[in-house]
């Protein structure tokens, strides 16, 4: 099937799916726009399902605009130069539909209706002028010009700008009338262009930071993880800061932040760089990109990241990969009264990421119905279905031989359905942090305290993908099937290019030697 987020398959039919973001689910009326794209063809209806997420994603954002508007700032009063824009502007309104009816043509008995109409309109607002009267259309007249124009912000009930609003608005009227008049007789009247822009400018609203990540979160298509850690990040930010207004943050601010992280809360350089500085440079670009804010104090700060010293691999040696596996095959009962899915986690999780260079997580997090065959070779499926996957895209594993001998497939056949190592629960976390990655920390503890892999040089769990990488190179398995097999992408066009079958993968995975399973036992 094509990829796309919001493509999906029901039957032989292709369907947009879009969960409704988060900031408006709540006065949105549904949780998903779901609709069939009326075609069988993967390739149309990847066309389909592009335009039609446009249109979608328009929908949203008229919804937030509208949300905006309801929700905007209630003044006091209008300036003479607001009022007068404002009336402008429904004159304008006025000729310009007005335009639009004559671009249709009439017809001898409806030119003569719409001169009654004319004269009814223009008598009407005449004796409401001269009454001094307010009109009950000026209020939803204010609301609707206010809208078109975007401009969110409501005029407070029984403000001193009402009645004149309302004068402004029926001068406006009668002016129309007189002008629709000479159309009337052929007269060429001009339909006016009107500048809001200082309108706009005056009724513009403080950018916080926390807006500007809003705006970020709704783009993101990533991990909920990821969008956690960077409210957590930003949060620093504001904090730091001591206010949340986007456009009173100076460079120096963003770098003074940065020195405050280095050098009183200790953090190394990398992570105030890739974390911290990358956050909230990410939620400024956004804000630019959207006309949110003007300029980007974090464009020229730089965090310098020392070239890191490397003692040791990043990979475990042979000694302790074969440490680790051993202990794993040991009885589970010697780990006390730890869960069952966790020590079957202990089990199984640091073999099949041996053989498949997976991140522990992606492990973990693996069901039942993850385990697929095809052409006659047994794979796993790393999908975001199951849960978070750094790329964002499925991939299949191709499983070691040495696995089905031990006995995996059994464990999964037996299973009645649904995670493996993890037991699912409701609790929703608001951090973004699974019930499959405590499993994870669970297998990362036992290596560090039952196996004795106290080296901090390395990680407990994913010193796994590097070691696969480093014993793939010297079994002469092609980089890019290391990448295919591992979910790495080289950054290059080609890579989404074709699709590397499973008898492909299999070829290569297949080269990989097997580990010992007994103390004393030399690998293949």
């Amino acid at each position: 099937m094509p990829k796309h987020p919001r493509l999906m398959k029901r039957g032989n039919v292709f369907y947009h799916r879009a969960a409704v973001p988060n900031d408006i689910r709540d006065t949105y009326g549904k949780t998903e726009e779901t609709f069939s794209l009326g075609t069988r063809d993967p390739q149309e209806a990847l066309r389909r399902v592009r335009l039609e997420g446009s249109r979608v994603d328009a929908l949203f954002q008229a919804h937030r605009a509208e949300i905006a508007r309801q929700n905007g700032p209630i003044l006091d009063e209008l300036t003479e130069d607001q009022v007068k824009t404002l009336a402008d502007v429904y004159y304008a309104q006025i000729l310009a539909e007005d335009e639009s009816e004559r671009l249709k043509g009439f017809s001898n008995e409806d030119f003569d209706l719409y001169s009654s109409d004319i004269a009814e309109v223009e008598a009407a607002a005449r004796e409401a002028y001269a009454r001094g009267t307010v009109p009950g259309f000026v209020q939803a007249l204010f609301a609707e010009i206010t809208k078109t124009l975007s401009v969110n912000w409501r005029l407070r009930d029984g403000s001193a700008s009402w009645p004149l609003l309302s004068r402004e608005f029926l001068a406006a009227a009668i002016k129309a009338s007189a002008a629709k008049k000479q159309r009337q007789v052929g007269d060429v009247v001009e339909t006016p262009t009107v500048d809001v822009r200082s309108l706009k400018g005056t009724t513009r609203t403080k950018q916080t930071i926390t807006g500007l990540f809003e705006a970020w979160e709704r783009d993101h298509e990533g991990s909920a993880k990821t969008v956690a850690d960077n409210r957590r990040h930003i949060n620093s930010f504001i904090q730091y800061l001591g206010h949340d207004e986007a456009e009173r943050v100076s460079p120096l601010n963003v770098s003074d932040f940065c020195d405050h992280l280095r050098h009183e809360r200790k953090l190394i350089a990398k992570t105030v760089n890739a974390k911290y500085l990358a956050t909230i440079r990410a939620v400024y670009r956004v804000g630019i990109s959207k006309a949110l804010i003007s300029s980007d104090p974090t464009a020229a700060i730089k965090v310098r990241v020392p070239k890191k010293v490397v003692e040791r691999p990043k990979g475990f040696t042979d000694s302790e990969a074969k440490a680790i596996l051993l202990a794993a095959l040991e009885d589970p009962a010697k780990l006390g009264r730890m869960a069952p899915h966790n020590k079957l986690a202990i089990r199984w999780v640091p073999w099949i990421c041996a053989y498949t260079g997976a991140r522990a997580g992606e492990i973990t997090q693996l069901r039942k119905e993850d385990f697929q065959r095809e052409h006659g070779i047994d794979f796993i499926v790393i999908t975001p279905e199951a849960g978070s996957v750094k790329s964002g895209q499925y991939r299949k594993a191709p499983l070691h031989p040495h696995l089905i001998e031990m006995g995996l497939l059994e464990l999964v056949n037996a299973h009645n359905g649904g995670p493996l190592f993890y037991v699912p629960n409701t609790r929703k976390r608001s951090n973004g942090h699974k019930t499959s990655d405590s499993t994870r920390g669970k297998v990362g503890d036992w290596v560090r305290d039952v196996v004795g892999i106290k080296d901090k040089r390395v990680q407990p769990n994913h010193a796994w993908r590097h070691r696969f990488k480093t014993v793939a190179r010297n079994v002469d398995i092609g980089e890019r099937y290391m990448d295919a097999i591992q979910g790495h992408d080289d950054g290059s066009a080609s890579v989404d290019y074709g699709d590397y079958s499973m008898t492909a993968l299999y070829r290569e995975i297949v080269k990989m030697p097997r580990y010992a399973t007994e103390a004393g036992q030399a690998n293949d």
